[in-house]
């Protein structure tokens, strides 16, 4: 209270908007300029992992389906019996269009969403604890080598966070004063809820169709034809990898 009647001026620019934004708005563009400083390089060579989400996004761009031919999959079959979601590949998509097929263009959705991640870092701070606390977390944020290094590679895993978080700050925000925002969380949840049991109906399906072909006799071939990435026909006219 006696440094507010003291130094007024001093206590209208730390209760200043205007302040707070810009401050925002400086520690987002640093942390813009160092995610973006050789941008794609560092780290050199591509992952395994990484490799086939562009390889999918490549494919649904150009043709609409993933690599083994499923027309806009809920889920990827990776590793020929494995499974990896299909969100970055889609994120990819645009920039694959925009840019041409390189190592920029499918690492390009990452750097997006990590900074959107730092601003929703920021956020959770400041609904937490106030203003000054958001901006050291946004601080730290920025010169973490963490943050740095998984916003430079396009690791499906790595969106987790991000997306975790920017959801928590909309429910909380949609629990103090915005119930429009907690309506949309809830409706976008209900679509995910019906997205995994038809990703899950889907696997199941998938599964069932490898024990009636390796019953049959055909197993090999359809392995085979997975492993190559080529799609395998039954003579119902369905095709699975």
């Amino acid at each position: 209270m006696k440094y507010s009647l003291k130094y007024p001026w001093k206590q209208k620019i730390l209760e200043s908007k205007k302040i707070e934004l810009l401050l925002v708005a400086l520690l987002l563009l640093a942390a813009i300029v160092i995610r973006a400083y050789h941008f794609g390089a560092p780290p050199i060579g591509v992952h395994q992992d990484e490799a086939m989400a562009a390889v999918d996004a490549k494919a649904l761009a150009d043709y609409g389906t993933d690599r083994y031919g499923m027309r806009y999959p809920v889920h990827f079959t990776a590793w020929r019996t494995s499974q990896m979601s299909v969100l970055l590949s889609y994120c990819m998509i645009p920039f694959i269009k925009l840019l041409g097929f390189s190592t920029v263009s499918t690492r390009l959705p990452m750097l997006v969403i990590s900074c959107l991640g730092l601003l929703a870092l920021y956020l959770f701070g400041r609904q937490l604890a106030g203003k000054w606390t958001g901006m050291i977390v946004l601080i730290l944020g920025t010169i973490s080598p963490w943050h740095y290094m998984q916003s430079r590679w396009s690791f499906d895993c790595n969106l987790f966070p991000h997306v975790f978080l920017i959801a928590v700050v909309l429910l909380i925000a949609g629990l103090k004063k915005k119930p429009l925002l907690l309506s949309l969380i809830t409706h976008l949840r209900a679509h995910e809820t019906k997205a995994n049991l038809v990703c899950r109906l889907l696997l199941e399906k998938k599964k069932q169709q490898r024990r009636y072909y390796t019953a049959c006799g055909v197993g090999r071939r359809g392995h085979a034809a997975s492993e190559g990435g080529v799609l395998f026909v039954n003579l119902d006219g369905e095709h699975f990898s």
